[in-house]
């Protein structure tokens, strides 16, 4: 084997080693979010106390927690917002009382339901959706024309806990988002 027949093949292999420095990170920065594996269990998010909610007038409370995107990992974020409302009377016992926790989002196009006033407790201001204390639409409007939402605000399973250091009594809540658009309330994927 000859000097320039040597340097050919060490010029090749060099060349080969290069390109797979730069080429095998980066096919596996591409392929990383195919090989995670979901969360097949959402837990439940601690959101309020009970004592700081008044029977039958609704609460808005953010849901925070952690995300996940095709790369990065964001602890403690702003994953959504509820409504919640408790039910029962003050006087009711903790273990008794029953609360109801609604998405915030509109299921017409995906506007923030706010809270409204007289007889409309909820209402999204994009396109006038009008929605009962039960998270039911309204479906006639004083200005004339049906409430555009296909369903009623996405209620959230919602359990009340006693914390057993602290002995208080909080609601937590199964924070899902669902298809805004469709009559069916369908969790997002």
């Amino acid at each position: 084997m000859n000097r320039r027949v040597w340097l050919e093949w060490i010029s090749r292999l060099l060349g080969l080693v290069c390109t797979a420095v730069v080429v095998v990170p980066g096919v596996r920065y591409i392929i990383a979010p195919l090989r995670r594996k979901a969360a097949d269990v959402q837990d439940f998010k601690r959101l309020t106390l009970l004592e700081d909610l008044v029977p039958n007038v609704p609460k808005h409370v953010p849901v925070t927690g952690s995300l996940q995107d095709a790369w990065t990992h964001y602890e403690e974020t702003k994953i959504g917002d509820t409504w919640i409302i408790r039910r029962t009377k003050a006087d009711v016992a903790p273990e008794e009382t029953h609360v109801d926790a609604y998405n915030m989002t509109c299921p017409h196009l995906g506007c923030d339901v706010q809270q409204g006033t007289g007889d409309t407790p909820f209402f999204c201001p994009c396109h006038n959706a009008e929605f009962n204390l039960d998270g039911t639409p309204i479906r006639t409007h004083k200005r004339g024309y049906i409430n555009p939402a296909p369903r009623g605000m996405d209620s959230l399973e919602c359990r009340v806990v006693q914390d057993e250091e602290s002995q208080q009594w909080w609601v937590e809540v199964k924070f899902e988002e669902f298809v805004i658009g469709a009559s069916t309330k369908i969790p997002k994927a």
